[in-house]
């Protein structure tokens, strides 16, 4: 399987190998690259990663999504994290908002700005001291990026990992139920399986904001795409600004 960086995005193919290394090192569940001492590869045109195919056998369980990415925190607990590349959950947001879209109106632009300087304030100065501590984490945990095989269940798409705060590979899915509709079941069944609960933290929300922010951005930035694509970039943006309730959907 391969993936394909765009040269100003070169960046994140190296982080997802250095991390993908130490996970490999580690025997962590993840999927695993092809050649890693070779990788990335390096092209005029981008940068290319190359993992191996994972076959799916079952849907995923969530209570087992759980146990497995608790399974992949323990794998670098308590290590050195010198050299190694840290979560940034804003790495592609102010690209993403500054993208041309014909339909984002000015005045909306200027408040999705805002906001970003407003969460990435408040991240830099408040979400420390997270109570299930520093690994690294996936940054972006949720069924459809995780694999069941016969030989287990492999969490894959390793763009945003990183060393950063435990608590945020929950926040998915937390956002999942708040914005998306889905079953607070799912989401007591993946803690159940996670063993800890960090909504009780203050700064648990913050970082479901900020995941909201992200997603939002990445609609802007697809909204070309398709009509469809566009109208829910609409509808988070909206959403975002505090003006609607409207659920989001998964475009």
């Amino acid at each position: 399987m391969a993936r394909v960086e765009e040269s100003e995005r070169a960046g994140v193919a190296f982080r997802q190998v250095k991390v993908a290394r130490v996970w490999a090192s580690r025997g962590a569940p993840v999927v695993p690259l092809v050649r890693s001492e070779l990788q990335p590869f390096i092209f005029p045109g981008g940068a290319v990663t190359l993992w191996q195919r994972l076959h799916s056998c079952s849907p995923v369980d969530l209570e087992k999504l759980g146990r497995t990415t608790r399974e992949l925190h323990e794998t670098t607990r308590g290590s050195s994290f010198a050299g190694l590349p840290r979560h940034d959950p804003f790495i592609d947001t102010h690209r993403s908002i500054d993208w041309p879209a014909d339909w984002l109106a000015n005045k909306d632009r200027a408040e999705l700005k805002e906001l970003v300087d407003l969460l990435e304030e408040r991240w830099q100065n408040e979400a420390a001291d997270d109570p299930l501590g520093t690994v690294i984490v996936h940054g972006d945990v949720h069924g459809g990026n995780a694999i069941a095989t016969d030989r287990g269940l492999f969490l894959v798409d390793l763009e945003d990992a990183g060393v950063g705060s435990a608590s945020w590979d929950l926040v998915p899915l937390a956002v999942g139920v708040s914005r998306y509709g889905d079953a607070e079941a799912d989401l007591e069944r993946f803690i159940r399986g996670f063993g800890d609960d960090p909504r009780g933290w203050t700064n648990f929300k913050l970082m479901c904001e900020i995941y909201e922010l992200a997603v939002t951005s990445w609609t802007v930035r697809c909204s070309e795409i398709s009509s469809a694509m566009a109208s829910e970039a609409a509808v988070r943006v909206n959403g975002l600004l505090g003006r609607s309730n409207v659920e989001w959907s998964m475009s």
